[in-house]
């Protein structure tokens, strides 16, 4: 017989609690599942009042917490489905955001739209224009006589996920609750999860990964469900291996570029008694996952007790309501070594020796998981077997039936093109990359992401991240491949460009045309994450992307530190850190510390966060009267020695 989450919740009601960390938002709380299941039959009370039927929807922007497991179950016991957005319009969105967000409203259409308070100014105009009612988290009822809540029925609504838009503009992707719980049952049997289990997830729940995994994987199976607020994580990234210490965590799951956070020198320095002994299965998804990173991770963390093999890679999209393919518990992790000539000139998938010259290592994300089927194609939907690169097509009862606001269908002959490129090896799947992000040299093809990781393992103490991309040349002869590359601090440019170019011409066999060098924050990512190849691309055609090539106008140590000085501050204010009506999106080199009017607190919260951002002590008497925010970087690169 079929089982809804919401039912699971009623049934398991004396199983273990939630725990929810403390954040910005709200101290640590325990949420037994009897009282969420009760405040859910509350809030679908409420719903019901305001108009909502069954088949409805309702938005919610909340950070990780009770009131937005509140708001989720309570729009299921409504029968209605939710949408989970980013909450980070609280601490207010650039206007294209807000173009964006508001584009994302009207295709879900909602009934109610719950939010922060502070969203209010922003969101309300949106939902006067769609007519609908506009609640905070303080207007959901905890107190009352609850209902019986509306039976979730398999084919009903269960949510809306929008997809990272990486690649391009979002689509809605509507997903049943049939097609919920039967990728929860499954990912969680492949993996050896069950009611025994603790999982630590600090991922938002507004991102699929967070969501199904994260959240309802553990709550469906009865499990220990340890909730850590994503704002607490991109606070201290620490406290999240202190968190699964604490709470002897089996699982847990994070994108690699956010596992690599913690293996930055300024917190492997801080690690004294985390044990991580107790972890059995750590997913790593949402993003390419290189062995090269899980290696690092895993020899790294062995001295704190992480077993070899903990950490799993899987395949998983939106569209497909999330895991497509996983390696099963108690299975060896594959890696294959691909002669690099072959499949890139070919797309032939040619295995050699380890590490022999001239290849390079794809890992494995495991079998499908029962009932999806994978095939490989080529431009025309011919099939090309294993062991060839090629599109990357499934069929299954979990993939959305339709994305809302379009009238595109996702399965064309039974089949989603999922966009990513790849191969099938010994019953396993093996991504190489986005089709979109595929760059052409001399008749080769090679996949963005190639170039960006070879940047990073080339000079991991100094490159943030990277983008690739091709622009058409001016003779159009061919195209040209850009390199941006975020950096902590600028090098002599004229060794950094040629070592960069040195290494992916080695590495690689391929030729950077450019090297774009870039404050962090720079390259346009999702709210996910992702890096958005297409709109970095467009920046740097309109020249907004181009702060300071290494070809034409180097920028000193001092200006790239003052522009991350400007970016944490419009970080900490949205985190709640710092007050959250400083007027962020004026701030210059020129701004004073008193133009911002920092008090005493405000001002050693900025130094702390500098401490740890720079892995260095910044001695509180550094700030002088008047001083400018470029005064300040100046005065910080001194003290680490390099020319400002």
């Amino acid at each position: 017989m079929w089982v809804s989450i919401l039912d699971r919740l009623a049934e398991t009601s004396d199983g273990s609690d939630i725990l929810i960390e403390a954040g910005a938002h709200g101290p640590e709380e325990i949420l037994p599942r009897r009282r969420l299941f009760d405040l859910a039959c509350l809030t679908a009370r409420y719903f019901r009042s305001l108009g909502v039927k069954p088949g409805d929807r309702i938005a919610v922007l909340l950070p990780s917490g009770r009131h937005l497991l509140q708001t989720i179950f309570g729009a299921w016991a409504s029968n209605a489905g939710i949408c989970v957005l980013s909450p980070s319009v609280d601490a207010g969105r650039s206007s294209l955001s807000r173009e964006r967000l508001d584009g994302m409203l009207r295709i879900v259409a909602p009934k109610i739209i719950v939010a922060g308070g502070g969203d209010a100014p922003v969101l309300g105009e949106m939902a006067r224009r769609l007519g609908a009612v506009l609640l905070s988290e303080i207007d959901l009822p905890s107190e009352g006589e609850p209902c019986e809540p509306t039976p979730n029925q398999p084919e009903d609504l269960a949510f809306v996920q929008f997809t990272s838009g990486s690649t391009g503009e979002p689509d809605a992707v509507a997903i049943t609750h049939r097609q919920l719980t039967m990728n929860v049952e499954l990912t969680a049997e492949r993996t050896g999860f069950s009611a025994d289990d603790c999982m630590v997830s600090w991922l938002p729940i507004y991102h699929d990964f967070g969501l199904v995994v994260g959240t309802m994987m553990p709550i469906y199976c009865d499990a220990r469900l340890v909730l850590v607020p994503t704002e607490a994580f991109t606070k201290n990234p620490l406290i999240w291996l202190r968190i699964m210490t604490r709470e002897r965590a089996t699982y847990s799951a994070a994108p690699p570029s956010a596992a690599a956070v913690v293996l930055k020198p300024v917190f492997t320095r801080r690690l004294l008694g985390v044990d991580l002994s107790s972890l059995r299965v750590v997913f790593f998804g949402a993003e390419p996952v290189s062995s090269s990173g899980v290696d690092e991770f895993e020899t790294f963390f062995a001295q704190h007790g992480l077993a070899r093999g903990v950490i799993s890679a899987g395949y998983g999209l939106a569209e497909a309501t999330l895991t497509v393919a996983v390696r099963a518990a108690g299975t060896a992790r594959r890696l294959a070594w691909i002669d690099a000539e072959a499949f890139h000139n070919a797309g032939r998938i040619d295995l050699t020796a380890p590490e022999s010259s001239g290849s390079f290592p794809l890992l494995s994300n495991g079998p499908p998981l029962p009932g999806v089927v994978v095939r490989i194609a080529d431009e025309s939907g011919g099939d090309l077997g294993d062991g060839v690169q090629g599109r990357i097509l499934i069929s299954s009862p979990m993939v959305t039936k339709c994305y809302l606001g379009s009238d595109e269908d996702p399965q064309p002959g039974g089949w989603l093109d999922t966009g990513d490129l790849g191969f099938v090896l010994d019953g396993e799947v093996y991504v190489a990359g986005r089709v979109k992000d595929v760059l052409i040299r001399a008749g080769a093809t090679i996949h963005a992401h190639e170039f960006e990781e070879a940047a990073s393992r080339a000079f991991p103490d100094l490159v943030q991240r990277a983008v690739a991309f091709s622009v058409p040349r001016v003779d159009n002869l061919r195209d040209m491949i850009v390199l941006g590359v975020e950096l902590r601090r600028l090098p002599p440019p004229e060794v950094f460009t040629s070592e960069l170019r040195a290494v992916i011409q080695r590495d690689l066999g391929f030729q950077v045309d450019e090297v774009v060098c870039l404050p962090k924050g720079s390259i346009p990512r999702t709210t996910s994450g992702k890096i958005q190849r297409g709109r970095a691309r467009e920046l740097y055609r309109i020249g907004e992307l181009a702060l300071g090539s290494t070809e034409n106008s180097p920028m000193s140590a001092s200006d790239v530190l003052t522009n991350d000085i400007i970016a944490l501050i419009r970080a900490l204010a949205q985190q709640g850190e710092l007050p959250r009506d400083l007027k962020t999106a004026t701030i210059t080199a020129e701004t004073t510390l008193e133009g911002l009017s920092l008090d005493s607190l405000g001002r050693m919260i900025l130094l702390s966060a500098l401490d740890e951002s720079r892995g260095i002590l910044i001695p509180s008497d550094i700030l002088a009267p008047g001083m400018t925010l470029g005064e300040l970087a100046a005065k910080i690169v001194s003290l680490q020695g390099a020319p400002a």
